[in-house]
C-alpha cells in the first residue's frame, strides 16, 4: 500500500508502497493497466518502526515519486531515497536519516529540475536547525547542495516554477512561503503567510502569482517577482475563508480551488480574490488533491 500519487511519463505510470517491513515501486503500463515490472527495496536501511512515527492518513510510503524521463526517484518513511531507471534496476540510495519529531510521518513529495533530485525535508521546530532543502545529482545521488531551513515539521512538497526566465523552488512551512535558487539553494524571497500552523498544502503558481495557504492561518497570492521579506510588499490578496487543510490547490486561467478534507471545494478568482464565487458540498471526505483534466475539475 502506499498513499501517495501516480505519476506518468509517456506510456508509463509509476507508483510507490510500503509495509513496516517490505519497501517496493512499480511501474504500469499506461494504457493497459499490467505491471511492467515492481523493483523490491531490500536491504540496508530496513523500515524500522520503533525508529520513525508514522499514521494511518501517511503509513510508510505517502511521498509522491518524481521523474526526469531517465530516472524513477521514490521516498519512504524512514527517509531513504532510491532511484531507479526505467527498467527498475536501482541506480544509487541515500539515507537522510530517521526524520525526528514528526506527528504524522514524512509525506513531502519529491521534485525534479534539470537533472536534479528536489528533497523538502522538514523536520523537529524551527529552532533545531533540522529541516533542510537538499538537491542531489539525479544520475549519481551526489549532493548538489544543501540549504539549512529554521522552520518546523511540514508535510507540504516542493514545486518548481519559471518566472521571468528564471526558475525558482517554492516552499511552504510554519510560517514561511519561500523561494529558493535551484542552481544553489540560496533564498530569493519570504512571505510570513502561515503562523502557527502544521503545513500540509503545497503551492501553486500561475501568471506570475504563487498560491498558498492552510486553514486556521490564510490562503494568498503572492506575486512572485520579490525579493527578501515580500509579506507587506508582493502579497495581492488574502481570503481567510475556505482555506485547505491537506489538500492542495488547483490553479486554471481564471480561477484557484481549494478543497477541505471535509468535503467542500470553494472556487476563487485569480486575480482578485475576494469571497468564493461558488463552493460545493460533496459530503465526502478527502484527502488526494483536485487535479484539471481538460475543463473538468
Amino acid at each position: 500500500p502506499g498513499v501517495n500519487s501516480p505519476i506518468v511519463w509517456n506510456d508509463r505510470v509509476f507508483l510507490s508502497g510500503a509495509t513496516q517491513d517490505e519497501r517496493a515501486v512499480y511501474c504500469f503500463d499506461a494504457t493497459s493497466g499490467s505491471i511492467l515490472w515492481a523493483a523490491d527495496i531490500t536491504g540496508d536501511p530496513l523500515i524500522a518502526t520503533e525508529n520513525i512515527k508514522t499514521t494511518n492518513d501517511t503509513g510508510y510510503a505517502a511521498p509522491t515519486m518524481a521523474t526526469d524521463g531517465r530516472f524513477v526517484f521514490a521516498m519512504f518513511a524512514d527517509a531513504l531515497v532510491v532511484a531507479l531507471d526505467f527498467s527498475g534496476t536501482e541506480i544509487w540510495r541515500h539515507s537522510l536519516g530517521t526524520p525526528q519529531r514528526n506527528n504524522y510521518g514524512h509525506a513531502s513529495s519529491l521534485a525534479t529540475i534539470n537533472g536534479a533530485l528536489i528533497v523538502q525535508f522538514d523536520q523537529g521546530t524551527k529552532d533545531d536547525e533540522l529541516s533542510r532543502l537538499m538537491s542531489f545529482d539525479g544520475a549519481t545521488g551526489e549532493l548538489n547542495w544543501e540549504t539549512v531551513r529554521q522552520t518546523p515539521a511540514s508535510w507540504s512538497s516542493p514545486i518548481v516554477i519559471e518566472h521571468d526566465g528564471a526558475t525558482q523552488i517554492l516552499t511552504c512551512s510554519d510560517p514561511w512561503v519561500i523561494a529558493y535558487a535551484p542552481d544553489d539553494g540560496t533564498e530569493l524571497w519570504r512571505a510570513n503567510l502561515l503562523d502557527r500552523v502544521e503545513v500540509g498544502p503545497s503551492p501553486v503558481f500561475s501568471d506570475g502569482m504563487v498560491f498558498a495557504g492552510n486553514d486556521t492561518a490564510v490562503f494568498a497570492a503572492i506575486r512572485a517577482d520579490g525579493t527578501g521579506d515580500v509579506t507587506e510588499t508582493h502579497v495581492q490578496w488574502i481570503a481567510d475563508y475556505g482555506l485547505p487543510d491537506t489538500c492542495s490547490p488547483l490553479v486554471t486561467d481564471r480561477f484557484v480551488l481549494t478543497l477541505a478534507t471535509y468535503g467542500t471545494l470553494f472556487c476563487f478568482d485569480k486575480q482578485d480574490g475576494g469571497e468564493p464565487i461558488w463552493e460545493e458540498d460533496f459530503g465526502a471526505d478527502f484527502v488526494s488533491s483536485p487535479s484539471l483534466v481538460g475543463d473538468h475539475v
